[in-house]
């Protein structure tokens, strides 16, 4: 569809998906009504766009956009976003709601509540020579054993506008992300769809009003809780049938993948010291990983 992303490649975790216009349901006759403006059912998920019309996601293959006659809102996001999250889901994938960047085949990813900063961190981490590698979505598979692989996703990155001038990014270069929201896209440098690297930690922002920067690591019980808040969409995995199985990978990942707290000022004026904090701890890590390899 005109707007989309095109993506060459095929070999990455969600393979092909055909999104085109077409007519969708009012409702899902077998699905669960959520009040979110979602219907869910084992095979379809059916979105309700707020004054733009609908998405329906089927079988992680297919997304149908269901335009409101007269409407010109970009349903862009909408489709980059929760659709991309639904197909993810129909996939098996495991799907946080959390900002990816990375570096020489490592990536971290930052999660937390809405509004703790985790784009704008992402980008402040851009700034400092890591590469883009998901926005608000992260998509991991887990292997077998070792390390859980986070893949890179939609090169697009959404920003409040403050945010955005406090990473030093011009409003001048985006675009609206909808007529009646302030938020701004910004084009990122696309990696390739099959590449994935290896989630060396994962890095939970708080919202505080303190001066100091401290980063503590979460281990037990509290990694698994930490994580499990952050699966995106989980009120759709009852009625997908997916709860049990998408626990279990919680599970898993929080043994295998480091997971840290970050407690900061949650100014923009301490946002690129809170970044190079955070790019100092991811290096330290790693040394220490490389040493006990």
């Amino acid at each position: 569809m005109t707007g989309l992303p095109i993506c060459a490649e095929t070999a990455g975790p969600l393979g092909s998906i055909l999104v085109r216009p077409g007519e969708t349901p009012q409702r899902l006759a077998a699905g669960v009504q959520l009040e979110s403006g979602v219907d869910v059912s084992d095979r379809e998920v059916l979105i309700w766009v707020r004054d733009g019309g609908r998405i329906l996601v089927r079988d992680g293959r297919e997304i149908i956009v269901d335009l409101q006659a007269g409407v010109g809102r970009n349903l862009q996001p909408f489709i980059l976003g929760t659709g991309l999250a639904a197909a993810c889901l129909q996939k098996g994938l495991l799907s946080l709601h959390a900002s990816a960047v990375g570096r020489a085949g490592e990536s971290i990813a930052f999660a937390g509540a809405s509004g703790a900063g985790k784009s704008t961190m992402a980008a402040a981490m851009i700034a400092r020579g890591y590469d883009h590698l998901s926005d608000d979505l992260s998509v991991l598979r887990l292997p077998g054993k070792g390390c859980a692989e986070l893949y890179s996703s939609v090169p697009l990155v959404k920003l409040w506008p403050d945010s955005a001038s406090a990473v030093g990014l011009d409003d001048r270069d985006a675009k609206s992300e909808l007529s009646w929201h302030a938020k701004l896209m910004f084009d990122m440098p696309a990696a390739a769809a099959s590449s994935s690297t290896r989630l060396a930690a994962i890095y939970f922002l708080e919202r505080e009003d303190r001066a100091d920067i401290v980063i503590e690591r979460l281990v037990g019980h509290y990694a698994l809780s930490a994580l499990a808040r952050e699966i995106y969409r989980r009120a759709w995995l009852m009625p997908m049938g997916r709860l049990e199985e998408v626990l279990q990978q919680v599970a898993q990942l929080s043994r295998r993948t480091p997971c840290f707290r970050v407690h900061r000022p949650h100014r923009f004026d301490q946002l690129h010291q809170v970044a190079q904090t955070i790019a100092d701890h991811h290096a330290s890590l790693t040394a220490v990983q490389g040493s006990a390899a």
